[in-house]
């Protein structure tokens, strides 16, 4: 048992080590201060290049639009409630969003993102080793979350950024499994942040975005998160 205790400790101390070096690595400290992100660029899914801009506000506000064939895809959650206009539907009214979708959204919403005060959050943290990924060590972070959804993050050994994130959910009941790729890391007001996000499922490519510029600490009205009223 002794053994086993200090095994324990010693993980923890790494475990700290490393999310501290991840922390001064992309400048969270900045970050905390920093009331509103909005990034725009395209992403490319289902063979369409779609111009897109994110929103981010505190606390725990986001919202996402696209523009598809002329019409408008937002996805959006305020802190509490989520809901989306999904024009391929054959409506362009706001639909909210199911329990499962929410719980996605809300870590979107995030802007320090799972590994920072992960304690307050209520997330299990484990550090599960070392690996390669394409050639550069890494180490693998793992996060359970309340909901039973799972993360694992891959963070570059020299330059302590994240450079692969695995998720495990669940929606309607059904386990999904996605990676996300980071890279093309750009300095923005003294915080790193990835240009090139690609997500892939069972191996194939479902999407690419590419980031084009990011501004921050905007004036961003809280309205813009809240489910607007159906058209009549």
């Amino acid at each position: 048992m002794i053994l086993f205790i200090g095994s324990f400790a010693v993980q923890a101390q790494n475990l700290n080590k490393i999310l501290d070096d991840y922390y001064d690595a992309v400048g969270m400290k900045k970050l905390l201060n920093t009331t509103t992100i909005v990034m725009k660029g395209n992403i490319v899914q289902m063979n369409m290049d779609l111009p897109m801009t994110m929103y981010r506000k505190r606390p725990n506000k986001m919202r996402m639009e696209a523009v598809i064939q002329g019409n408008k895809f937002v996805q959006a959650y305020n802190g509490k409630d989520g809901w989306a206009i999904m024009p391929w539907t054959g409506s362009t009214d706001p639909q909210p969003l199911t329990d499962d979708q929410v719980k996605l959204l809300e870590q979107e919403a995030d802007i320090e993102g799972d590994l920072y005060n992960w304690k307050e959050k209520g997330f299990e943290v484990t550090l599960e080793g070392s690996d390669e990924m394409e050639g550069t060590p890494v180490y693998k972070i793992k996060v359970v979350k309340p909901s039973g959804n799972e993360y694992t993050y891959y963070l570059d050994k020299d330059n302590n950024v994240v450079l692969r994130e695995d998720a495990r959910v669940k929606v309607q009941g059904t386990p999904i499994e996605s990676a996300t790729y980071y890279s093309n890391f750009k300095s923005v007001d003294g915080m790193i942040m990835p240009f090139s996000i690609e997500s892939k499922m069972n191996g194939q490519v479902t999407s690419q975005i590419t980031i084009d510029s990011v501004e921050v600490n905007q004036d961003i009205d809280d309205s813009m998160f809240d489910m607007p009223e159906a058209t009549k």
